[in-house]
């Protein structure tokens, strides 16, 4: 979709880069929400050409890059809230992509929330509870 929104002519600019900034916050979000869940996630930065097109698995650091080089764009080329009318109501603005850009760079700083969907299956409450301890390094000693 980012591919087509920059070659049609539009002939109100602000609404081009309105869709065009929600076009990357989209695709920066999905990601984002990708890999705080799975990690390892493919980066998928333009329509496949071929449905057996497959991409490779990319590094946590080329994940944080894209996804944060996604935000940046879409917070330069969205608007403010004041943009879209009452029948728009609920779009992605600018202030969406500042919260979403500010939460990554927490999460890729360090300090965001356990992912529960790394929890080994035989782990009993208490053991849980002793091993996240112990992983975010809030407790030494967990008997």
């Amino acid at each position: 979709m980012i591919e087509s929104l920059t070659e049609i002519e539009f002939s109100n600019k602000e609404l081009q880069d309105a869709y065009l900034g929600e076009a990357y916050f989209l695709r920066a979000f999905t990601h984002f929400f990708l890999f705080i869940n799975y990690r390892n996630i493919p980066l998928i930065k333009e329509l496949p050409k071929a449905p057996n097109e497959y991409k490779p698995q990319a590094t946590p650091e080329e994940a944080w890059d894209f996804i944060i080089d996604d935000l940046i764009k879409a917070k330069d080329l969205l608007p403010d809230k004041n943009f879209w009318d009452a029948k728009n109501k609920g779009r992605v603005t600018k202030a969406s992509a500042y919260a979403l850009l500010g939460k990554s760079y927490l999460y890729r700083s360090g300090i965001e929330p356990v992912s529960y969907t790394h929890l080994r299956a035989h782990e009993t409450g208490r053991n849980l509870v002793c091993r996240l301890l112990l992983e975010k390094k809030k407790k030494k000693n967990c008997i």
